[in-house]
Formats: structure tokens, sequence, C-alpha cells
């Protein structure tokens, strides 16, 4: 082949594209790509983790049952915190003052010590930090990391269940899985919700919002060319009408 047949035939051939799911600028990406790109570590934060047990270590009278109420022992994702985490909740339930000395004792006896990192495991965790100063910004971090593995768990399970859609014998159809992936979904939601507090913060589901929504269509149709609204004693004010 010449030199010239070889560059007439680099020139034809396909050019790699930029992306190589051949996927444009703004254009989303599929699901084969998503999937591709889902095997990453799950979001967490030793450092935040290891933070809030110094705090709690140096503060545990004021911090615990403060903390209890905002984090349950799963949302520490790494298993040495965790452990210590669920140590200071029992001293707290029984009443036992936090110890570092009689702590690393009972984690001995348990067969523990070794998964906090040994002898010094507490001590270093107590001086992780120097005041505890910083509670509430660690206790954000560790929380927001939780629930972002929750959504991850939550999206997982629906994947799961959907592409295992009649291999299981399913018997609750296509929008039994749907609604089961919306459920775990708004179950999160409702945890972030309850986090922030103030009133009525109950997340409603897709079903419930349509029914209310028809309930209300319905009472503007009964109600056709009547003011809906609440009775104040005012005299009703002259508006403008369009024909």
């Amino acid at each position: 082949m010449s030199t010239l047949e070889a560059q007439l035939d680099a020139e034809s051939a396909p050019k790699p594209q930029a992306n190589r799911y051949g996927r444009k600028r703004d254009e989303q990406a599929g699901p084969e790509e998503l999937l591709a790109n889902m095997n990453k570590a799950l979001p967490a934060s030793d450092e935040a983790e290891k933070g809030l047990l110094s705090s709690l270590l140096q503060d545990p009278a004021e911090r615990i049952q403060e903390t209890r109420l905002k984090l349950p022992p799963e949302a520490f994702y790494h298993e040495a915190n965790r452990i210590v985490y669920e140590k200071l909740l029992d001293y707290s339930d029984k009443g036992k003052p936090v110890d570092v000395v009689m702590m690393s004792n009972e984690l001995r006896e348990q067969g523990l010590l070794e998964r906090i990192g040994g002898p010094g495991g507490l001590t270093e965790l107590f001086t992780f930090v120097p005041v505890p100063a910083h509670y509430t910004h660690y206790t954000q971090i560790v929380w927001e990391r939780w629930l972002l593995r929750e959504q991850i768990h939550a999206c997982a399970q629906g994947i799961e269940d959907a592409q295992l859609f009649g291999r299981m014998g399913e018997e609750m159809g296509v929008e039994g899985v749907v609604a089961k992936a919306e459920e775990r979904l708004f179950k999160t939601l409702e945890m972030a919700q309850a986090q922030k507090g103030g009133p009525d913060t109950r997340t409603v589901s897709s079903g419930e919002m349509t029914g209310e929504w028809v309930e209300a269509f319905e009472r503007i149709v009964e109600n056709r060319g009547k003011v809906i609204g609440v009775q104040t004693g005012w005299p009703p004010t002259r508006m403008a009408t369009f024909s």
C-alpha cells in the first residue's frame, strides 16, 4: 500500500469520539454509563467521625444524649468509630462515667480493642481535636454522609429489583417495583426533613398528592362561580370580570 493510500484510509476511518459513550455535551447520561460509573467509594468522612467522637469523649455529659437523638450507630461508616460510639451510648445508658482507661479495659475483655486501633486507639481519639468547639460541624458532616449513603442504598435496591424483575417470581408487577423504589426514596427524604425539624415535615407520596389535587379540583367544580375562602366578616370587594 502506497503512502497516499494509507493516508486516505486513515482519513476515512471513523474518528474517536471525545466522549466514549457517544453522548452530546448537554445530553444526560444513559443507564449504561451511570451503572458503569457506580463502582465508587461511599460518602464518608473518617476525620469528621473522629472529631465527633473526640468531642464526645471530652464532653460526654453534654453531648452524648444530644448526639443520640441525631445519629444512630450506623451513621458511623468506619467500624472502629462505630464501636466506640456504641460503647459511649452503652455507658450513657448505664450511667457509668466515661473514662478512657475503663473503656479500654472493657473493650479488651470483649475482644474489641484491636478493632479500634489497639490500646492507644481511645487515647488518640481523645486528643484528636484540642477542644470540642466544632462538635456541631462534625455532627452535621457525619449526618450528611450517612444520609447520602442511605440514598445510594435505596437507589441501588431499586436498581436490583428492576433488574431481577421476572426472574424471582415477582407478583406485585412493574407498578409495585416502582412504588417500592419510591417508598425507599421518600423514607430517605423524611429522614432529611426530620433532621431539620419544624412544623409538619411529613413527606407525602405522589399518590397522596394526586388525591389531594383531585379533591381540590372537585371542590372548585362544585363551587363554580363562588369565592372559596375563609369567612372574615368583611364586605365583599368588587372584582373585575372578563368575558
